[in-house]
């Protein structure tokens, strides 16, 4: 019997700005298989509610959608019990169940005008709504901290409003919070907003290997592969060696050689990715210091290597 061990929920929200475009939804729904999200909270989707395109794959099968969605991967055993929707397409709660415990999921979107008038009438819905823990996630259009998220220290919006959004928030399960990130910008000019927290799920302590079957096409791997099997043959091919032993033997020789193929590939291409990562992070620092067309265009083109 394999070992288990806990499982984190991984949440991500973002303003996608419109994902219409076939190659940025397909850009997206990468990303969050590479980062591994459970649920993501998507804003701005600009989708025509009468025609709007599929955003799902096998990986995020399950999505609701009009002005925003909510995206639960494929691994995360949910069981939704009831959704309350906005036909503006300004807020959506989801209420489900995940291994017997019961999770809200909702997602915001406040225009950047009268937030507090929508904001009191949303959140008060959805404190009647809620059961369980809440995951909020979504666009507020509003300075959490004024002193330091306003230019002018101070916030346009009444402060009991702020107040009231704390009330909401379930401030008794801070424990279970692992991590917290902000992203860098790459399908709008929005960054994500991320956090990795504890579940009731379970899953495998080691995870079962399986041929990644790309290798085979590659003409340098199916020829050392060759190589080392005519080898290996030679060696252990012996009238005193049974030759089921043999056979089996060298299905864990073929695995180590592709396992070892594989790491390198996925060392190459980590590294990769965190020297992109780290220069658009520089680049998004000088543009806001700046405000240079420069930095930005140039992180528009790093977006596209990734």
């Amino acid at each position: 019997m394999s070992r288990m061990r806990p499982a984190q929920l991984k949440l991500w929200s973002n303003n996608v700005r419109g994902l219409n475009v076939p190659e940025k939804r397909s850009q997206l729904l990468r990303q969050l298989w590479a980062e591994q999200v459970s649920v993501a909270f998507l804003q701005e989707t600009h989708f025509v509610s009468l025609a709007h395109p599929k955003l799902e794959n096998h990986r995020h099968p399950d999505v609701q959608k009009t002005g925003f969605a909510i995206l639960f991967a494929h691994s995360i055993p949910y069981l939704h019990k009831e959704m309350l929707t906005d036909p503006g397409g300004r807020y959506i709660f989801l209420k489900d169940t995940i291994a017997d415990h019961a999770y809200t999921f909702a997602c915001i979107y406040s225009l950047n005008r009268t937030q507090h008038t929508f904001l009191a009438k949303t959140l008060s819905k959805l404190e009647r709504f809620r059961e369980g823990l809440l995951i909020l996630g979504g666009d507020m259009n509003m300075p959490q901290d004024p002193r330091l998220d306003s230019s002018r220290g101070t916030s346009a919006i009444p402060t009991h409003y702020l107040h009231k959004a704390r009330r909401v928030l379930n401030t008794e399960y801070l424990t279970q919070l692992h991590d917290a990130n902000i992203g860098n910008m790459r399908h709008s000019d929005h960054a994500p907003v991320s956090m990795q927290m504890s579940s009731p799920l379970f899953k495998p302590a080691e995870r079962q290997w399986r041929l990644n079957e790309t290798l085979l096409t590659d003409l340098d791997a199916r020829t050392t592969a060759q190589q080392l099997l005519t080898q290996y043959f030679n060696i252990n091919d012996t009238p005193d060696m049974p030759s089921l032993t043999v056979w089996e033997a060298h299905k864990c020789v073929l695995q180590g050689h592709f396992n070892s193929i594989n790491t390198r590939c996925k060392k190459e291409k980590a590294c990769r990715i965190t020297d992109l990562t780290k220069t658009i992070a520089t680049l998004e620092n000088a543009h806001k210091q700046t405000l240079d067309d420069d930095p930005y265009l140039q992180v528009l083109d790093a977006n596209s290597e990734q």
